[in-house]
């Protein structure tokens, strides 16, 4: 669990996944459970998460999408 705590900013990318949740378990080893991620799906990168819509400019896309095609925008 420690381990992957440290790289938990990276898992979803590691995983091919649009969110990961690490859990303390009473087992030993690792136990992984798949389900589908709240939210919806983005326009543009295609990950599922929650904060979908919340730029009026931008309606379907992510937060971290908005980010980077307003940045394309402004040239950087």
């Amino acid at each position: 669990g420690k381990l992957l705590a440290g790289y938990r900013p990276q898992l979803p990318a590691l995983f091919i996944v649009s969110q990961v949740d690490l859990r303390e378990g009473t087992g030993e080893g690792i136990e992984v459970q798949v389900e589908r991620a709240p939210g919806a799906k983005c326009e543009r990168c295609w990950k599922y998460t929650t904060d979908v819509g919340q730029s009026p400019r931008w309606p379907t896309i992510c937060a971290p999408c908005v980010e980077a095609v307003e940045e394309i925008q402004r040239g950087g």
